[in-house]
């Protein structure tokens, strides 16, 4: 009778434990889902919603509902040739404008890396450093490389974090230390969207060459005034420097 006892009570607890553990592989995604899709809803939602408290519209999805009709808007003005212009122009004052110009131009060119996976927006490669500590592999993007006071060369790595590639920390280390793979930019972003879930079946590094330094600069269509590579707008003459210009020197 005990025996019997003890083998039900088993039998009812391996299936508590399974059916618990079924249960929580199924609610815990959509858990998550939620309280992320929640956090973007409210962080979007709170930026104009306040806006429509004075004229008694506030409501909850006030603020997304207008912010996509912003951006629609914006992207409107985009293709057309005035809008075009006043964009550009509102883009210089920003980047004119003391302090505020520091935070745009990293925004805006830390969005078009994110966007683009184009070597020339910021991201040259991806690259594995050891890190946090050694013998822990740390997937990164080389940004650019300097000197320090011993001439010797450093590599800067961004460290996206996942799931949200826009927040991460620089890393300043040793150029020796740093090893080249032969994941794609794209397929970087992806490892890093997805945490980890979307990666490569096998990722092979090797040590890290430096690329030749090439001097460049942005010839103004307009003007033909020579501009730094970083400028997003003619030094002399105001309007936008396209892409195309880049050339050695």
């Amino acid at each position: 009778m005990k025996e019997t006892t003890s083998i039900y009570l088993s039998a009812v607890g391996q299936h508590l434990r399974r059916t618990f553990v079924g249960g929580m592989l199924t609610l815990v995604p959509v858990v998550l889902t939620y309280m992320v899709l929640k956090f973007v809803f409210n962080s979007i939602d709170g930026v104009l919603r306040p806006f429509f408290a004075p004229v008694s519209a506030s409501f909850p999805g006030v603020g997304l509902l207008a912010m996509l009709i912003l951006v629609y808007l914006i992207g409107l003005l985009g293709v057309n040739f005035i809008g075009r212009k006043l964009i550009d122009g509102t883009q210089w004052l920003l980047l004119k404008t003391p302090v505020v110009r520091s935070v745009y131009s990293s925004a805006k060119q830390l969005i078009e890396s994110l966007s683009s996976g184009s070597a020339d927006k910021g991201f040259k490669r991806v690259v594995m450093i050891e890190h946090p500590r050694k013998g822990a592999w740390t997937v990164g993007f080389l940004t650019g490389t300097a000197i320090n006071e011993n001439n010797e060369e450093l590599a800067i790595v961004y460290i996206p974090t996942a799931p949200t590639p826009t927040s991460g920390l620089v890393s300043i280390v040793p150029f020796k230390d740093v090893y080249d793979t032969d994941i794609s930019i794209s397929d970087a972003m992806s490892l890093v969207f997805s945490g980890g879930i979307t990666s490569p079946a096998s990722i092979k590094k090797t040590k890290a060459v430096k690329e030749p330094e090439i001097t460049q600069i942005k010839i103004c269509t307009k003007c033909n005034h020579n501009n730094k590579v970083s400028a997003n707008f003619c030094e002399n003459c105001g309007i936008t420097v396209q892409l195309e210009s880049i050339k050695p020197v």
